[in-house]
């Protein structure tokens, strides 16, 4: 019951109103990727929790990068430990992150579409 809670807070905290891309430092890799994590696991639908669930590998991908190292003891211990006051902080931060890394992504795709022709 308490996971479900902490999963409505923070997909509120991260639908909540996007701020500037913040610098990687500002919410962590391991912090976004749990904030995801618990967003998608309340997802409505397979395709949300699908974008969800690319979202967190997304910054699962930067936080090993980043120390070069598995993720798996930091993340569990993250996840575990993670408050709600915590999500709703950091939610608005990743959201900017993502939503950068997004825009990103479809230019990309866009630049592809017109060089396939």
């Amino acid at each position: 019951m308490f996971l479900r809670i902490f999963a409505s807070a923070a997909l509120v905290a991260v639908q909540g109103p996007a701020v500037a891309e913040s610098r990687p430092g500002s919410a962590s890799n391991l912090d976004c990727a749990v904030i995801y994590t618990l967003v998608g696991q309340g997802a409505a639908s397979d395709e949300d929790r699908g974008h969800l669930f690319y979202l967190a590998a997304y910054f699962i991908g930067l936080h090993e990068a980043e120390t070069t190292s598995d993720i798996d003891d930091a993340f569990v211990d993250r996840y575990t430990n993670m408050t709600s006051d915590e999500v709703e902080r950091e939610g608005p931060l990743c959201k900017a992150r993502a939503d950068g890394f997004e825009a990103r992504m479809d230019v990309l795709v866009k630049r592809l579409g017109a060089n396939a022709g």
